[in-house]
């Protein structure tokens, strides 16, 4: 389907739980900024889950699947970058600490640069990351806030976003 930042890929999964994937065309929104994040969060929040929720309720696909757990319905969304690479147990560990603590709006992952050649680029790539990621958002978790997750790999819980979404 087209959107109005790009296109939305969608599936329905074995046992009936729809998956989509939004992608960014940066002819239609500018690339590398937060301000595409908010508004692809918008689009997918305002339009597409009253469009879902019409479709099927929540509660009655939890009924007819009564031998899973009703949290694994909880309904997320995975940002990347269109560069990164990750493991499907990479998600999984995302939506494993999300599942712990049900207060998390958002959790990212540790990402680590790489590069087809070692040079000054990457070494300063290198050097923000161990910054940002490793130094500066291990402190923050450790105090109870990460004040922003990175736009790379990030995974954040809807209903979190949803509370917060009109400030932005």
């Amino acid at each position: 389907y087209i959107t109005p930042y790009g296109i939305q890929l969608q599936w329905v999964l074995d046992f009936g739980m729809p998956f989509f994937i939004h992608l960014k065309d940066p002819n239609k929104v500018k690339p590398k900024k937060r301000w595409s994040q908010v508004m692809y969060m918008a689009y997918v929040l305002n339009y597409r889950m009253k469009k879902t929720a019409k479709k099927i309720a929540p509660q009655t696909l939890i009924d007819q699947l009564p031998a899973i757990d009703p949290s694994i319905f909880d309904t997320y969304i995975l940002a990347t970058d269109a560069d990164m690479e990750f493991s499907p147990d990479s998600v999984q560990s995302l939506l494993d600490v999300c599942r712990v603590d049900r207060r998390l709006g958002g959790v990212c992952g540790r990402t680590h640069p790489v590069g087809q050649k070692a040079g000054p680029l990457i070494w300063y790539q290198m050097f923000e990351y161990a910054k940002d990621f490793w130094m500066i958002k291990s402190a923050q978790n450790v105090i109870g806030s990460v004040m922003c997750c990175p736009g790379c790999f990030s995974l954040y819980r809807v209903s979190a976003i949803r509370e917060v979404m009109a400030q932005y």
